[in-house]
């Protein structure tokens, strides 16, 4: 697991947080956060699947993908999770388990505002809080979960799933 603060230039994080943060943005009802039908719900976007550009969401992710060096991209998927009184966390799960066996497949992490939310690993119980412009990378293989906020109306993070050259 890889923590990097600041991974953007200023102008490309404000770029990426105010076109996801704007009034037109897409987002749509996911029943299921971890797992479908889990309990949670959530807003999503996926901006990229299934080998091409779902969204122009997408174009704003230009300098993420570059920045992570990424070989040949799986999913962008931009997670929306409204505040609540308690932290719930919404299960330990592996992203793409299809591809789990391939050790090349990673996850980055990128966390659009800062809150007390966070993401945990199953493995270490290490937990890595959501702090703007901040991207944590990992193997795809570890299985992670993610949780609400309670100082914040939301928490937002993009999710890509990649594999690096």
């Amino acid at each position: 697991m890889k923590e990097i603060k600041n991974f953007l230039e200023p102008d490309d994080f404000y770029k990426v947080r105010n076109n996801i943060l704007g009034e037109s943005f897409p987002w749509f009802l996911s029943n299921g956060v971890a797992n479908p039908m889990d309990g949670h719900h959530m807003l999503s976007h996926v901006a990229y699947i299934d080998n091409k550009v779902n969204s122009d969401f997408y174009n704003f992710c230009v300098p993420i993908i570059e920045k992570l060096d990424a070989f040949s991209l799986v999913r962008i998927k931009a997670n929306f999770h409204w505040q609540t009184k308690e932290i719930v966390e919404h299960g330990y799960h592996n992203d793409f388990l299809d591809l789990k066996d391939n050790t090349d497949l990673h996850t980055a992490v990128y966390y659009i505002n800062t809150n007390n939310g966070y993401t945990k690993f199953k493995s270490t119980g290490k937990k890595f809080y959501s702090e703007a412009n901040k991207m944590i990378v990992f193997n795809a293989d570890e299985k992670h979960t993610g949780s609400s906020c309670t100082d914040n109306e939301y928490r937002i993070v993009v999710n890509f799933n990649y594999f690096p050259r």
